[in-house]
């Protein structure tokens, strides 16, 4: 599990809808979190080499205790005043210092949204959070606008998360962190996890028969495996499924996003948690993940996104010990 959770903001309200998950995850999980907001260094004085001038350093000075001010309101705030929290103000480029912080702080998890400010007042999380999950080397939980991740916990409406699935062993680096994700979301109720594979809209229909052959005897592997391997505790529930689509970004968010109903206005989605790694080899055939990875950053989608570095440029999180694994 996760025991610490990195939280950048800008000192906007959309920003701050990471705090609740944020929250929920550290307090299950029994962690902590760090508030990052990340000061830009003045640019309407001019480059300079050196110590700033005088003017500069006011103007930083300024910057920061308006920072310090605003963590100090958030950390005393509801829902993370229960939770062990710490601040840190520095100055930089945003995404450069999230990804320095991380290294830094020995964060296990990023949580942060999509979409905060506009324009020049502060920094455009949207770019920010393209450039940071794909360089991040530990799980980075992306929550877009409206996010939604309270619905009742019955057997209907349990917490779900998708995992996008090619064949690859990439791939299944994204299972243990979801797992654990939603687990934590979810507790103490059981959560629900389902495996995808798309396979593409093939002219040939035996060549398609054969890969969709392959593919759902794969899933079924990669489904008994986590079935077995909760079997003392089961923890959650596991189903895999085949789905076509000639364009896979666009079906998986159709997928996360199928049978939508609105409470309060507000959209949930089929799926609470889309999880996938931003690399991937190998497959019947290859996606391609980073691309889809980053379309899906773009999208305004409400279901939070979870990414996860694949194994060749990353350690990959194993949620058991591999003493428990079967041989399939």
């Amino acid at each position: 599990m996760f025991h610490r959770l990195l939280v950048p903001l800008d000192e906007s309200e959309q920003s701050e809808q990471a705090l609740p998950v944020a929250a929920r995850l550290a307090h299950v999980w029994g962690g902590d979190m760090l508030l990052l907001e990340v000061v830009p260094m003045p640019i309407e004085f001019g480059p300079f080499w050196g110590d700033p001038p005088p003017l500069v350093q006011q103007a930083m000075r300024t910057d920061k205790a308006q920072a310090n001010t605003y963590l100090s309101r958030i950390i005393h705030s509801e829902p993370i005043a229960s939770v062990r929290t710490e601040t840190k103000t520095v100055f930089g480029q945003p995404a450069s210092m999230i990804l320095t912080t991380i290294q830094e702080q020995h964060i296990d998890l990023l949580v942060m949204t999509s979409h905060g400010r506009s324009g020049l007042s502060r920094w455009v999380l949207g770019s920010v959070a393209e450039k940071v999950a794909r360089q991040a080397p530990i799980p980075v939980l992306v929550l877009h606008a409206y996010t939604v991740l309270q619905r009742p916990n019955t057997s209907d409406h349990s917490l779900r998360a998708l995992i996008a699935l090619d064949g690859s062993p990439a791939a299944e680096a994204a299972i243990a962190p979801a797992t654990q994700v939603i687990r934590a979301l979810a507790s103490p109720e059981q959560a629900h996890l389902h495996l995808l594979h798309v396979l593409p809209m093939a002219s040939a229909r035996n060549r398609s028969a054969r890969q969709e052959q392959k593919a759902g005897a794969y899933l079924q592997q990669v489904s008994e495996r986590l079935q077995y391997e909760q079997s003392k505790e089961p923890i959650l529930n596991v189903s895999w499924s085949l789905t076509f689509g000639q364009d896979v970004a666009e079906t998986l968010l159709k997928t996360a996003e199928e049978g939508i109903q609105r409470e309060k206005s507000r959209p949930v989605p089929a799926y609470d948690l889309l999880a996938l790694t931003t690399h991937g080899w190998g497959g019947f055939p290859p996606w391609g993940l980073g691309s889809i990875s980053e379309r899906l950053l773009r999208t305004r989608s409400t279901c939070p996104l979870l990414l996860v570095r694949s194994p060749e440029m990353s350690s990959p999180i194993h949620l058991y010990p591999s003493s428990h694994q079967p041989s399939l």
